[in-house]
């Protein structure tokens, strides 16, 4: 036998069937299927709040995350911003996922704009402040 061949075959195989193990190693791991814990049960209804859309905004039977920026929501354009990115745009596809930014009286011209910055390229139809 040529040591030369042997050295091209043992390489190769490393090759393949390393990577295989690897992945033979990952298969059973079940951390990303496990679905997510209820953080709480009896929330209280946001009935109070006024909308910038007509639409009513309600917390029961849906997948909620609820945000609050501040008196000043532009200065957290980034914050809003990487929400959007990392989560809105991952989760949007489900019927009862919304984003609910919490603001107080006297910021909607803020929001309205904090909204024209983050919806630039898609529309927010989840996203509620």
């Amino acid at each position: 036998m040529n040591l030369k061949k042997v050295g091209r075959y043992t390489i190769l195989g490393v090759l393949f069937f390393l990577p295989v193990t690897f992945l033979l190693l990952l298969y059973p791991a079940t951390h990303n299927y496990n679905p997510l814990d209820i953080v709480n049960e009896n929330v209280i209804e946001i009935s109070n709040f006024s909308s910038t859309k007509e639409t009513h905004v309600t917390l029961k039977d849906n997948i909620t995350v609820l945000g609050f920026l501040g008196n000043k929501p532009m200065l957290k354009t980034t914050t809003a911003s990487n929400l959007k990115e990392l989560v809105y745009d991952k989760f949007k596809g489900f019927k009862k996922f919304q984003i609910v930014i919490v603001l107080p009286n006297g910021t909607e011209e803020q929001a309205e704009q904090l909204k024209k910055e983050i919806s630039q390229y898609e529309d927010l139809k989840y996203w509620h402040f």
